[in-house]
């Protein structure tokens, strides 16, 4: 069981890698960035620009900018390797040992791996406090969803399993089937679209 267990998570410490690359690349390609609200702003100059972008080490290359977001890298170090790399001296902690160990190991406190997500673009609190406060909200929300689709669910199951095979099994059959093959954020999209836009508009 332990061996099983130990090689789960060694198979998921790469596909783990691979979602963190694969997200970090998808906010590298979403239109604008951190530096876009000053494009319109013409009482800011290029040099608060570009003060602006080194401050968020946005003028480091793209490996660098993705090191330092998951806190293998520490930002106080400075030089590439190759000229996009990260040193190996940018690998090590304030303490002296591997930046992504925990806090009081390495003292490193930057990163993803450290609970670090940063600060708003928009407006400059801390990321970890606007899910904070949007986290209880989001499970009631969540909750009370659950509660009516369970409710549905479960009135569908039994009388699918009294009237089995009949044409209001077979229509809940199709319906569970394309319910689960429909990625649920471009579902829940849609449901917006519906019933509280062009739609119905019945919903705020």
């Amino acid at each position: 069981m332990t061996k099983f267990v130990i090689r789960r998570v060694l198979q998921a410490i790469p596909v783990l890698f691979g979602i963190t690359v694969v997200v970090y690349g998808i906010l590298l390609a979403a239109p604008g960035g951190p530096e876009a609200k000053f494009a319109n702003n013409p009482r800011i100059t290029q040099e608060q620009k570009d003060k602006f972008i080194k401050a968020w080490g946005l003028d480091q290359p793209i490996p660098v900018q993705y090191c330092r977001w998951m806190g293998f890298c520490n930002p106080e170090t400075e030089g590439t390797v190759f000229g996009s790399l990260p040193t190996p001296a940018a690998l090590i902690g304030p303490t002296g040992l591997p930046n992504f160990l925990p806090t009081f190991l390495s003292g490193a406190t930057n990163g993803v791996l450290h609970g670090d997500f940063g600060y708003s673009i928009n407006s400059g609190e801390k990321v970890e406090d606007r899910i904070v406060r949007a986290a209880l909200p989001t499970f009631i929300l969540a909750g009370v969803a659950l509660v009516v689709w369970l409710s549905f669910a479960i009135v569908m199951g039994v009388y699918s399993a009294i009237y089995r095979y009949s044409k209001f099994d077979n229509a809940t059959t199709v319906f569970s089937y394309v319910g689960f093959a429909m990625p649920t954020f471009w579902l829940g999209i849609m449901l917006i679209f519906i019933f509280s836009g062009p739609g119905l508009n019945i919903l705020p």
